[in-house]
């Protein structure tokens, strides 16, 4: 099943937040986004995928579907609690605006999305790992991958997994793409 929705001008616009979508999926559901703005700050509390309807997977900063935390800036833009199993997916989204951008505890997938302006792009707590691939980071006021005390496995690409190649520290870790 694949719940579909956008921000029409012409519905209220409480009928159409992507936290209704998660709150009315099962798990397994995949939730798709069409472009737009969507100023929310999510929990998402189910094994999912929130995708973005269109996105870019050779380019994240061209993608056009907004998850935008400044709702409550002292929240992250969307929090993965604990215990949520198999992995929920986050895919093809800009987010931003969050105390952290995306705040992890349990595993997940993270992959093809553009993170702007936060404290952490990505919180990794203890519960958290999961894999992360081809996610762009910007303006992270401390890191772009925090993670402290993570105590599950985290595999991360970057964008050419053929070879490994050092590509620099982010917080206190050296990453290999």
């Amino acid at each position: 099943m694949t719940l579909q929705f956008s921000l029409d001008l012409n519905i209220d616009i409480a009928e159409q937040e992507v936290q209704a979508a998660i709150n009315a999926a099962s798990p397994g559901d995949t939730i798709s986004v069409r472009p737009g703005t969507y100023t929310e700050n999510l929990t998402l509390s189910k094994s999912v995928i929130l995708t973005a309807a269109s996105y870019t997977s050779l380019d994240p900063t061209r993608n056009t579907t907004i998850i935008d935390g400044s709702r409550a800036r002292s929240k992250p833009a969307i929090l993965i609690p604990p215990g949520i199993s198999p992995m929920p997916t986050i895919r093809g989204f800009i987010i931003r605006n969050g105390i952290d951008n995306v705040k992890v505890t349990s595993e997940a997938i993270i992959e093809y999305n553009y993170f702007i302006g936060s404290t952490d792009q990505l919180d990794f707590g203890f519960g958290g790992g999961g894999v992360v691939r081809r996610n762009v980071f910007f303006d992270s006021q401390d890191d772009a991958i925090d993670l402290d005390n993570m105590n599950r496995p985290l595999l991360e690409f970057g964008h050419d997994a053929r070879r490994r190649l050092r590509v620099g520290e982010i917080g206190n870790h050296v990453f290999y793409r």
